[in-house]
């Protein structure tokens, strides 16, 4: 039931609620136990997902995830930027539509598994131990695609700043803080020569 899929709806990808190993990494948070830590932030994707009618998660509803952690300095950072967790409810809801029910129950987009691995990476990378959703905001910046970064876009974000402030947020040392820099400006500039050889 529900409309087909717009194309800036996320397709299905695969169940993310069972089994065990790397592969399932993704699963195992969004359906983990518990009310503190990654879960309960991912929980926060789910249960925006949820508000949307939609049973699988994808990089719209990280950022509403994200946002919905009022208190947290992920969210305070979109905010100083201009980006409510109301305003990105409701042009989300616009761009996707009254969602579609999936046979599979929470299944994850491709792109939202790219980014939750990504935040691994981030939160490795800055000498962090647990990914955070500061963590998965630098993630949808570095994978630089997807409804996140097209409401940014709109919005005037200056997504450059935003990962910058993060960095703040986080309290990086200087030193760390330059060797990221320098290695996702040199990652974006790949991208972007892979995009356009020519």
């Amino acid at each position: 039931m529900g409309s087909n899929p717009s194309p800036h709806r996320y397709a299905p990808h695969r169940d993310i609620g069972t089994g065990h190993g790397h592969d399932a990494q993704p699963g195992a948070e969004l359906r983990g136990e518990g009310g503190s830590g990654d879960v309960a932030r991912v929980r926060l994707a789910i249960q925006e997902a949820e508000r949307l009618g939609h049973n699988g998660i994808g990089c719209e509803h990280l950022l509403l995830g994200v946002l919905a952690e009022e208190d947290g300095p992920a969210a305070r950072v979109l905010v100083a930027h201009g980006v409510t967790l109301d305003a990105a409810r409701r042009r989300t809801d616009e761009i996707t539509g009254d969602g579609w029910q999936d046979s599979v129950r929470w299944s994850c987009s491709p792109r939202a598994t790219v980014v939750l691995k990504l935040a691994e990476i981030e939160a490795e990378r800055l000498g962090q131990v647990h990914p955070s959703q500061a963590h998965r905001l630098l993630a949808m910046i570095t994978e630089g695609e997807g409804i996140p970064m097209h409401l940014f876009k709109e919005l005037g974000v200056d997504v450059g700043k935003v990962r910058e402030d993060l960095l703040d947020a986080l309290d990086v040392p200087a030193d760390a803080r330059e060797m990221y820099l320098r290695q996702r400006t040199a990652y974006e500039q790949a991208r972007r020569r892979q995009r356009c050889p020519h």
